[in-house]
């Protein structure tokens, strides 16, 4: 989805309503239209957002997850694969009814 229509657009449809972000730098960003405003303008295509869960759990009922790994923004354009930032991130998943 990140691909086709952009890692802001991916992100909010997945978000909940409540969620909090933890950005590299700066205060906690609470709810979706925080976010969506932080990020404005960021769909740009110099750089590729990937991330890597390296541990996951789930709770036995299948209501309840998380996820910890390892997130890089790197360069996209030719020639530079530069790692502009890296850093961790937990994803915690509810399921909705």
């Amino acid at each position: 989805m990140a691909a086709e229509e952009g890692r802001v657009t991916a992100f909010l449809a997945f978000m909940d309503e409540e969620a909090v972000i933890y950005p590299h730098q700066g205060e906690p960003v609470r709810g979706m239209i925080s976010f969506k405003t932080l990020n404005e303008g960021s769909e740009r295509g110099d750089f590729v957002f990937l991330s890597e869960p390296t541990f996951a759990m789930i709770a036995k009922s299948g209501e309840l997850g998380y996820t910890l790994g390892e997130y890089k923004l790197v360069g996209n354009e030719p020639g530079n694969g530069e790692i502009l930032q890296r850093g961790f991130y937990c994803t915690i998943w509810k399921k909705q009814a």
